[in-house]
């Protein structure tokens, strides 16, 4: 199985996000540097959980594709794969009502709209009555968004500008047919959005995380 070498940098800023909250710093971003354009998905295997690089890895294969693009990696992300993930891991822990739903809503890779890049990044997630300010956001060195731009967002990260109409589609669909991502989509609409300067000082944490691994 391989990845497209821009996809592998997108997952690799996806896994940053995460690592945040499990106070560990992943390795091997540096190496895409000089890499080719497609990249032997193998390089994933000891930085991924072991269950999560086999799931995308039977992802790539079910969905018949024999390298890994932007578009499969937000279908995975974005969608049931993942979710069913987020709500088995909640269901087994003693969570808030905030705290759950800002993790349902946080820990699914969605499409949003850039609205605001002076002092800080601001985005807002739309899809059909659903609506959500992303306050705080976080951008890599070297990359650039305007107002305007649609892109996709993992926790407090922007990962990429590069996605599909149609899978944009596909996962806005699978993600307003699930209650729980619904609820946690009305219940931040209500609070006014969600902050990562403050859900888990995500903003300043994931910069200091960029900082350790880029």
């Amino acid at each position: 199985m391989y990845i497209k070498k821009d996809t592998a940098e997108v997952l690799f800023k996806l896994i940053i996000s995460c690592a945040y909250m499990k106070e560990s710093v992943p390795g091997g971003f540096e190496k895409l540097k000089v890499m080719d354009k497609i990249v032997d998905f193998s390089i994933f295997e000891s930085i991924l959980e072991e269950v999560t690089y086999r799931k995308i890895e039977k992802f790539a294969q079910d969905s018949g594709k024999e390298i890994i693009d932007n578009d499969l990696l937000a279908e995975f992300f974005g969608g049931e794969p993942h979710f069913q993930k987020i709500i088995g891991q909640l269901s087994v822990e003693r969570v808030s009502e905030d705290f759950f739903h800002k993790t349902v809503f946080a820990h699914m890779e969605v499409v949003a709209e850039i609205t605001q890049t002076d002092g800080t990044i601001e985005a807002i997630y739309k899809n059909g009555e659903l609506f959500v300010k992303i306050k705080n956001l976080v951008l890599f060195p070297g990359d650039v968004v305007l107002v305007g731009d649609k892109v996709l967002v993992h926790y407090a990260v922007i990962l990429s500008k590069e996605i599909s109409i149609e899978t944009e589609k596909k996962i806005m669909k699978e993600q307003s047919a699930r209650a729980e991502f619904v609820e946690a989509c009305r219940y931040l609409a209500n609070l006014g959005g969600i902050d990562y300067a403050e859900f888990l000082d995500l903003c300043e944490g994931t910069r200091a995380m960029i900082q350790n691994c880029v």
